[in-house]
């Protein structure tokens, strides 16, 4: 659907608007509405009219990202204008004012952007048309710039070559023609010319009057043409006809030599003009080929119209002796409709065309054995070669091009893999790519990259180093597929074999735009033919003259003698020898010297030669097949001098690296994550942390400022998913490495705010692995408040970055827990002053991400809430036991079955004691029954420190006990959070 919004004080071209698109667009569904704010609308629903528009350059952008569509800057003069117009109309103004000075009379054009880059493009453009502009000035009360038409000559300029559509513009711009043309202009003045003409002439008129300005230099233009000589007559002129800009060099800086582009101008001083400036000093050459097609280049065999400004002849067509369509390849957008033609090789193509040159039924299917696909001038590689058939058979298709690499192993000097690229795909910029490769290394993106170099000389070499962690072959083939992924080592060309032919545009398949080619070189062969004919027939006619005079020589001399003039000579010889008027004014014109025995002898020769050629001539008009004949020698003679092998490699699918993922090119890491209330979470290896005896007092694990504490502490892999639930009971999700890994055991970490759009504090960290969301589990929530939810895991296993609704929560309310259950656990919930409660889960019936959940357990004591839960199975149960810690740093284990099972919604039983000794619950951990050496526990306190203790340290005893010393704190330290850790890591132990 396209809308087009006009103000209703603008009807007359409102109306116009909508001719153009009923005449243009006559198949749309064109609809008006008034629009309240004072406008008119014009509604089209048709896919082809915004294709059009988008393949014209008009996007649905802001205003900010307006830009002028590359199309116009390509187009016609005239065509320009008509856009400019259609641009003033809309966001132009012409302002007319009368005040005291001027005459009374001043006017000023203006064109309003948030865009600088549309205004720099716009003053390209004005340029063109002698009309000069100023720098883009900020205007901080409507928050844009403004773009000033400056001087009469300019706004004179604009409302001849441009002008406004509606008559009210229109009317005000006129006003221009009364305004007085002697005014001072900023921009029309010639320096140094004064001087110049006193100086040199020192006559009494160039010494009392000014002429340096354009309006003076013409009033004054006869008295100065008689006073100064010719060279100066000449520079007058010059800058009469051409209206130079002069504007005075402000600094000139010295800069590096350097290579730059180079455009051979014929004319005397190699210049030319580009966006308004004089380019100096610009040559190019072209290749040797391009004689080969642009040879017979003349009216008699193509045809000819004028350019886009109607002072030069051009050729609408090239008689090109190859495809060159095909063999060079184009891109471009023309009458809405967009092409994009891939080059291909030339020996290919010249054999594809010879071979429907001898068989005109080859099929589509046979020419693409011979025309592999495209053949890129940068060579790469082509990685979905089972898309050549149908690019063949339909002219269209995505090729995917890929740099062609190589991997150099590591080695004893050299402990890290290097990526080497030889070639890059079809129209990648190098600098870019660079640029690309080195903001994933900056960034970590792409995590193994170190560093990158262009060492590109006369050939592409670009090295990547691979960190030596990931130089193994699975790791540097995944940084391979995300290269290709994330830069443009891999481009997809969308080819589109769109062409004007026949009269009309057509998708081009391979068979079809190489019989078209051959109907077009047959028509210029044919053509070509006829006119050699018709030369050597004109030729023939006047060798033909001259053989009759030179049998009667006496005759014709004395005739010509006897002749008055010379038309009446003329006259006499085409009366005397019955010759037409081109025989006898080369009889006429013919020089002694051809007298001779040997002139007449080669006229003889010469004839017979012509007439040898007429015939043939005239065969090769009578038969096609001959002329094909000839079309096939040229396509031999043009392949054995220019063509050479295929540089573009093409391979199937299943011959490409795979892609891969980042999971793939891990060393297995155990991870301990943690996040804390403001926000900040920090990942750090668990085997920084030694194990200590049971009451030791730690090391410092992470940095509180003030204020913070920890919320939750968490072991995984870093290969995990860790699901993030915000205490509002909203989710994100992200990969284990990807959380910032801290340098130092002590570091604060970064704020989620930095990672994800987390909009709360994340209070749990529930790791997963990728496999588990396809299992059926679910993961159970659990509130301060006693609500108990679980949704099936899967709702989350793809969840957007600004994440997703996990559980709904009441006012007053917030989530403390969240972990994986299997459908059918045990769960526990307890709460900060020691009791606990125990349920079966399917009490609990799977829910949608938005419910609010039910009631898991009651409080007798209204200051008491729920601060953690657990889950276990039937299975585990009875090997199990419920680990306890006080945030005074006592803790115990108690036996699981020891707990009564009771129904959701109960107030639970005492597990520890919660007096002035013990302190509030802090956590509550499911560890095993009888646990060996690699079952631990770490253990935070408020001040960061941590210990990592062994569980079977911790003695068993029965529930409703105070438990025994598991950390030593200092005054005025709690134990914040403790998590279980089933690792056999560092086997030393502190004390």
């Amino acid at each position: 659907i396209v809308h087009i919004r006009i103000t209703k004080y603008d009807m007359d071209y409102y109306e116009k608007i909508k001719s153009i698109i009923e005449e243009q667009f006559q198949d749309a569904n064109i609809y008006e509405n008034q629009v309240d704010d004072g406008y008119r609308e014009l509604t089209i629903t048709a896919g082809k009219v915004k294709e059009f528009l988008t393949n014209i350059g008009l996007l649905d952008v802001k205003s900010e990202k307006k830009e002028i569509p590359f199309s116009i800057l390509q187009s016609s003069k005239e065509s320009i204008a008509s856009f400019l117009q259609g641009l003033y109309e809309g966001d132009g103004s012409v302002q007319f004012k009368i005040d005291k000075r001027h005459s009374g009379k001043s006017m000023m054009l203006v064109y309003n952007s948030k865009n600088k880059k549309l205004l720099r493009q716009l003053k390209v453009l004005l340029l063109n048309f002698g009309i000069i502009t100023s720098k883009p000035i900020k205007d901080k009360r409507i928050d844009c710039f403004r773009l000033l038409i400056i001087g009469q000559d300019s706004m004179r300029n604009f409302k001849q070559e441009i002008d406004f559509f509606s008559s009210r513009k229109k009317t005000i711009l006129a006003e221009i023609d009364t305004m007085s043309s002697n005014r001072l202009s900023k921009n029309d003045f010639i320096p140094f010319l004064s001087t110049y003409f006193r100086d040199k002439y020192g006559s009494d008129f160039l010494l009392k009057n000014n002429f340096d300005r354009y309006n003076k230099l013409k009033q004054n233009y006869e008295t100065i043409y008689e006073i100064v000589d010719n060279d100066d007559k000449k520079l007058v002129n010059l800058l009469i006809s051409r209206n130079y800009l002069f504007d005075s060099v402000r600094k000139i800086i010295e800069l590096p030599e350097e290579n730059v582009y180079s455009v051979k101008v014929d004319s005397n001083c190699h210049s030319f003009t580009a966006n308004g400036f004089i380019n100096h000093n610009t040559e190019a050459r072209l290749a040797k080929i391009s004689a080969e097609l642009l040879q017979d280049v003349i009216p008699e065999i193509v045809k000819f119209q004028e350019n886009f400004d109607g002072e030069e002849m051009e050729p609408t067509v090239l008689p090109v002796k190859i495809p060159l369509l095909f063999v060079n390849g184009t891109s471009g957008i023309a009458v809405g409709l967009s092409s994009t033609i891939p080059p291909h090789n030339l020996s290919e193509i010249c054999d594809a065309t010879i071979a429907l040159i001898d068989n005109p039924e080859t099929t589509v299917e046979d020419l693409s054995e011979i025309v592999k696909g495209p053949d890129f001038p940068t060579g790469g590689v082509i990685v979905n070669g089972s898309v050549m058939p149908t690019y063949a058979s339909t002219g269209k298709a995505p090729i995917v091009i890929r740099s062609k690499i190589e991997v150099k192993e590591p080695t004893d000097i050299e402990e890290h893999a290097t990526i080497i690229v030889h070639e890059l795909p079809y129209l990648t910029n190098k600098s870019t790519l660079m640029e690309e490769i080195h903001n994933l290394i900056s960034s970590k993106k792409i995590r193994g990259l170190t560093d990158a170099r262009d060492l590109s000389k006369d050939k592409i070499r670009v090295e990547i180093d691979v960190h030596p962690d990931y130089s193994h072959e699975k790791g540097v083939r995944v940084i391979i597929g995300h290269l290709f992924k994330y830069t443009q080592l891999e481009r997809v060309l969308h080819a589109k074999n769109m062409a004007f032919a026949r009269g009309r545009p057509l998708l081009l398949n391979l068979k079809r735009a190489l019989t078209i080619f051959l109907e077009h070189r047959e028509h210029v062969v044919r053509k070509t033919i006829q006119h050699n004919l018709n030369k050597a027939l004109m030729r023939l006619n006047i060798l033909e003259g001259l053989y009759i005079a030179l049998q009667n020589i006496d005759e014709v001399i004395a005739l010509i003698k006897k002749s008055e003039d010379r038309t009446d000579a003329q006259d006499k010889l085409m009366k005397r020898f019955d010759l037409n008027e081109a025989q006898a004014k080369a009889i006429l014109a013919m020089q002694l010297a051809r007298l001779a025995r040997m002139e007449v002898d080669a006229i003889i020769k010469e004839k017979e030669e012509l007439e040898t050629q007429i015939e043939e001539y005239r065969d090769l008009l009578a038969h096609i097949e001959k002329r094909m004949q000839l079309i096939k020698e040229e396509l031999l003679e043009i392949k054995d001098k220019y063509g050479d092998d295929r540089r573009t490699e093409i391979i199937d699918e299943a011959d490409i690296p795979l892609d891969g993922n980042v999971y793939d090119m891990l060393h297995d890491r155990h991870l301990l994550i943690t996040t804390s209330t403001l926000g900040y979470v920090r990942s750090i290896e668990i085997d920084k942390f030694k194990t200590q005896k049971r009451g030791g007092k730690g090391l410092t694990a992470v940095t509180f400022r003030d204020n913070d504490s920890l919320y939750d502490m968490v072991v995984c892999l870093n290969k995990d998913t860790l699901l993030l639930v915000t205490e509002n009971g909203k989710i994100h999700s992200i990969p284990a490495f990807e959380v910032p890994e801290a340098r130092r055991r002590n570091a604060r970490g970064s704020a989620w705010k930095t990672i994800l759009p987390v909009d709360s504090a994340v209070v749990k960290i529930v790791p997963t692995n990728r496999d588990s969301f396809d299992k059926g589990r679910y993961i159970f929530f659990v509130t301060a408040k006693g609500k108990v939810k679980k949704t099936a895991l899967s709702a989350f296993s793809n969840v957007r970055k600004t994440g997703i609704i996990g559980i709904s929560i009441e006012e007053g309310d917030q989530v403390v827990d969240a972990y994986i259950t299997s459908g059918d656990d045990h769960i526990y919930l307890a709460t900060k002053l020691g009791l606990t409660a125990h349920f079966h889960e399917k009490e609990v019936r799977p829910m949608g991400r938005t419910a609010h959940g039910v009631t898991g357990m009651r409080f007798k004591n209204p200051e008491d809430i729920i601060i953690c839960g657990a889950g276990i199975s039937d299975v585990e149960l009875k090997d199990s036991s419920l680990l306890t810690i006080t945030e005074n740093g006592y803790g115990k284990r108690t036996a699981c079955d020891e707990y009564r099972f009771t129904h959701r919604g109960a107030r639970g039983v005492l597990d520890i004691k919660t007096d002035e000794r013990n302190g509030n619950v802090s956590s509550v951990l499911i560890v095993p029954k009888k646990p060996t050496r690699k079952n631990s526990v770490s253990i935070i306190n408020s001040e960061g420190i941590s210990i990592r203790t062994r569980i079977e340290s911790i003695r068993e005893i029965s529930r409703n006990t105070k438990g025994v010393k598991i950390m030593n704190l200092n005054e005025n330290e709690k134990i914040v959070y403790a998590t279980l850790i089933d690792l056999d890591l560092s086997e030393d132990e502190t004390d």
